[in-house]
């Protein structure tokens, strides 16, 4: 009974791949395969080297998308493996590294808006303490451009000295349906009469005026308003500080007829 005949022997490469075959074998056995495991490895670069040769193209052609033409092909033949482009990494690495193949093509540039939008996420969580949602749906508004969140972004660029004048206000509002939904803000003259309307000769009335004041004239939401103390008034100072979203506390100008109602 003769020797048995080695498969390493039966992994012939043709085409293309030819002259790298031996290189590959060692290159792999130095990479921790035995001599047994390196012929997959050697049966799959005779089948790369076999569809170059089908579509003539040369061994230096071989990169990421024709690689994964092979692919393709191969499977459409019935092969099943490699299943992924992960199966040609060892094959792929070893002629990236004697640079047989062409070079990959240069990362695209970062996005300037996607970066943009990814300070301004930062400000409005670390500024604004605003929530993950609350920023997510901002910065996802704001990239693409939308009226809901225009305004906070346009006026973030004017804090940030990106644009030299606070344009926020002439963001248009939401058009449609939800409109009818939204609350728009009172003009003077409502405002002045929704004052009038409380009666400050009782201690509600005198409640709800400096409430409705500091609304007005320090834009606060009705959380914060809800959430001041009186110890957050700096009478000497003239400041009132306001707790916001995620705990943001911020020192604002009381003006002096809102501390007058506040005092009364």
């Amino acid at each position: 009974m003769g020797k048995p005949v080695s498969r390493v022997v039966n992994a012939f490469v043709p085409g293309p791949l030819a002259e790298y075959a031996g290189g590959f074998r060692q290159w792999l056995l130095e990479q921790g395969y035995t001599p047994l495991t390196t012929v997959p490895q050697l049966q799959l670069m005779a089948h790369v080297s076999s569809w170059l040769d089908r579509e003539g193209l040369a061994a230096d052609s071989l990169g990421r998308e024709q690689a994964g033409r092979f692919l393709a092909d191969h499977h459409a033949a019935g092969h099943q493996r490699p299943k992924s482009l992960a199966g040609l990494r060892p094959l792929l690495g070893y002629l990236g590294g004697l640079r047989a193949l062409p070079p990959e093509p240069p990362e695209p540039p970062p996005d300037a808006a996607a970066a943009l939008i990814s300070v301004f996420a930062e400000y409005l969580r670390a500024e604004r303490g605003l929530a993950p949602m609350t920023v997510a749906a901002y910065s996802s508004r704001a990239a693409r451009f939308l009226a809901a969140a225009l305004r906070a972004f346009l006026r973030y660029c004017h804090v940030q000295g990106l644009v030299a004048a606070d344009v926020s206000a002439a963001a248009m509002a939401v058009t449609g349906q939800w409109t009818l939904l939204l609350p728009r803000g009172l003009e003077p003259g409502q405002v002045t009469a929704l004052l009038g309307a409380c009666d400050r000769d009782e201690p509600e009335g005198r409640r709800d005026y400096a409430v409705i004041l500091l609304l007005a004239r320090l834009g606060l939401r009705a959380g914060e308003a809800a959430r001041l103390r009186l110890e957050d008034i700096d009478w000497r100072a003239g400041e009132i500080g306001v707790r916001g979203k995620g705990g943001q506390f911020d020192r604002l100008p009381l003006p002096a007829d809102a501390g007058a109602a506040i005092a009364a």
